[in-house]
């Protein structure tokens, strides 16, 4: 991990919510936000920071992992 400055622009593209977590250095779910379906979140972050989304449930949909650029992650 590093402490470059980054951010991943999450879109929900599911017919339902999406919560965005952020995995902490004990690989703990940290809570962000809960994304409706069709809503955007525009996340500053750090590369090499893992983010995880899940549904409401808590089921992980998908992992992301920053780059030195700044990305969208689209949630499908």
């Amino acid at each position: 991990m590093t402490e470059q400055q980054t951010e991943i622009d999450f879109v929900n593209h599911r017919d339902e919510p999406v919560v965005i977590h952020w995995l902490d250095y004990q690989g703990t779910r940290e809570r962000y936000v809960v994304l409706d379906s069709g809503d955007t979140r525009q996340q500053p972050t750090y590369v090499g920071h893992p983010w995880v989304v899940t549904d409401v449930k808590g089921q992980s949909l998908v992992v992301f992992l920053p780059a030195t650029r700044p990305a969208q992650a689209t949630i499908t």
